[in-house]
């Protein structure tokens, strides 16, 4: 676990806490209070388990169309967490200031008391130690460029596909069995490819509209 809030560390190492990530499952205790320290995406597949009370402090600035562009991330879009806002079973907080053993106090000074758990879900960091070149999908830059997100488009023949490495608007996982789809089609010849001269226009259009939107932050 890297730095955190003061006191963090000394919950997660007392075992107090269960630092978890999305796609792993919380307890199931619906009568107790849960604060998720959450980045981003992170959140969405964790807030649908119908808690008592959970508190999601938030580590990135919100996509607001008028920040600058190194405060800007993709949307992502979710039917379920608007209505758990409205009803007050998810409360928005700011980052948190320290925790103590029952409560966490936030940056803008409010505490919350009784807290039976706190959840980190904090992203995870890219890398691909089974590949002895990672140029093949970072070729320029430290950029992902794949074409379509999924093809790397300078190899002689395309047997190979990058399945995930792609932020869309909704879930990851149907967004990674659809690009699994295409590239088995692609493998047996059924979608035939472009030139590598177009698939890299296509990558390099694609990031060109990313970095107008997006600070300059490539997996």
């Amino acid at each position: 676990m890297g730095p955190g809030p003061s006191g963090s560390r000394e919950l997660v190492e007392s075992g107090s806490t269960d630092a978890e990530d999305a796609e792993k499952p919380v307890p199931t205790a619906k009568s107790k209070c849960f604060c998720y320290i959450t980045y981003s995406i992170c959140y969405t597949d964790i807030q649908y388990n119908p808690f008592k009370n959970v508190i999601s402090a938030n580590l990135k600035v919100p996509s607001l169309l008028f920040l600058p562009r190194i405060l800007r991330k993709e949307p992502v879009f979710n039917d379920d967490l608007p209505s758990r806002i409205i009803c007050g079973t998810v409360v928005v907080k700011p980052n948190v200031k320290q925790f103590t053993e029952t409560s966490a106090i936030f940056q803008d000074g409010t505490v919350l008391e009784g807290l039976d758990y706190v959840i980190f879900a904090t992203g995870y960091t890219f890398a691909y130690p089974f590949m002895d070149d990672e140029s093949i999908i970072k070729s320029r830059n430290n950029e992902v460029t794949l074409y379509k997100s999924i093809l790397p488009p300078f190899l002689e023949k395309p047997t190979m596909a990058v399945i995930g490495l792609v932020q869309s608007l909704g879930s990851a996982i149907p967004t990674a069995e659809l690009q699994a789809r295409w590239a088995t089609r692609v493998f047996k010849g059924l979608c035939k490819l472009p030139s590598k001269t177009t698939m890299m226009d296509d990558v390099d259009e694609k990031m060109g509209k990313k970095l107008k939107w997006y600070a300059d932050m490539a997996f």
